[in-house]
């Protein structure tokens, strides 16, 4: 969520606006006027303040001090209430919900979310704000200029993300573990995560014991897309997920993704770049399946698609316009309200 809020400050500062970021997390790569509370003399008539994520006490009391300084709030939770989150830790969410979440929510102005099925799950919860829908940008900074069709791919699977329950990992080696053929394919995970459970995979991978497989550290940067670069297919394991922009990344790195239907990315068969499967380890299996089957010319027109899709829906610059009219007209039904 840091690195999104992140994304967002760096390009709408690009168009002009004055902003300020407060996390309770630095992100990776952060801008230097980060600190832990957003400077009360950018307040003022016009302001936004996004909210990212909820649940916490510092989200709690970032949508209090919007309401206390008259600006207009937009949230996004990230998936934080999709039915999957919900039932982790069921009982203390039930309490926080009945208590002061709920509230928090329906005194947002606009609930900004990442994808139609996310927009399904906070409808069903029978919030009080609008729900609109803007995906995430890729952050392109770090990529390198030449095309990706020429980069030199290697036969590598790869995922590159969080290593946490909910990214469907254990599915995935599970599933990595029942293919007789491979036809010369390595999978390779980069990420990172408590140490706990990366241990967790460890211990399955001996238990498994997994051939041609990587479990490898985490990637920032020119080290992601180099990995990414490298690769000749995605996957994107999911058990839940608001959006996924591991996979838009993989998508504009040129790589065909196979995901879970429990991520959004129902587009990948339709548009031609990928596969989307049962979130279970035989679904992944299948698509892993597809994925390794396809020949070299196939796999290159895919890339091709893959690239291009992203680059036309998923870079920052066109994203911002679009959240710059969506902060605009916020903004004005809050002036006109308090007129």
């Amino acid at each position: 969520m840091a690195s999104v809020a992140l994304g967002i400050h760096q390009a709408m500062r690009n168009l002009g606006w004055t902003t300020a970021l407060a996390c309770a997390i630095q992100p990776d790569g952060a801008a230097d006027d980060i600190g832990g509370r957003p400077r009360t003399s950018v307040m003022g008539a016009g302001t936004v303040v996004h909210v990212h994520g909820v649940w916490t006490a510092f989200e709690w009391r970032s949508c209090r001090w919007a309401r206390q300084c008259g600006a207009a709030l937009i949230v996004s939770p990230h998936g934080a209430l999709s039915p999957w989150a919900r039932r982790k830790k069921w009982l203390k969410k039930t309490v926080a919900w009945h208590v002061y979440q709920r509230r928090a929510l329906d005194a947002a102005d606009l609930l900004l979310v990442n994808s139609r099925e996310e927009a399904d799950d906070l409808a069903k919860l029978g919030l009080r704000p609008p729900i609109e829908i803007l995906p995430n940008g890729i952050d392109v900074g770090a990529f390198p200029a030449s095309n990706p069709q020429q980069a030199p791919r290697q036969k590598v699977i790869a995922y590159v993300g969080r290593f946490a329950e909910e990214k469907g990992l254990e599915d995935l080696l599970h599933a990595w573990s029942t293919l007789q053929e491979k036809h010369g394919y390595s999978l390779h995970l980069h990420g990172f995560g408590d140490a706990a459970y990366v241990n967790k995979l460890t211990a399955l991978e001996r238990k498994l014991e997994l051939s041609s497989f990587l479990l490898g550290p985490p990637v920032f940067g020119k080290a992601k897309w180099d990995v990414l670069l490298g690769a000749r297919g995605f996957v994107l394991p999911s058990r839940t997920e608001s959006f996924g922009l591991a996979a838009a990344e993989a998508l504009f790195a040129g790589l065909p993704v196979v995901a879970t239907d429990a991520a959004p990315w129902g587009l990948l068969a339709p548009e031609g770049l990928g596969w989307s499967v049962p979130a279970d380890p035989s679904g992944i299996a299948e698509g892993l399946k597809r994925l390794m089957g396809i020949g070299d010319d196939q796999l290159v027109a895919m890339g091709r698609r893959a690239h291009a899709y992203a680059a036309s829906h998923f870079l920052w610059p066109e994203i911002a316009q679009r959240y710059r009219d969506i902060c605009d007209r916020v903004t004005a039904s809050r002036v006109a309200r308090a007129a």
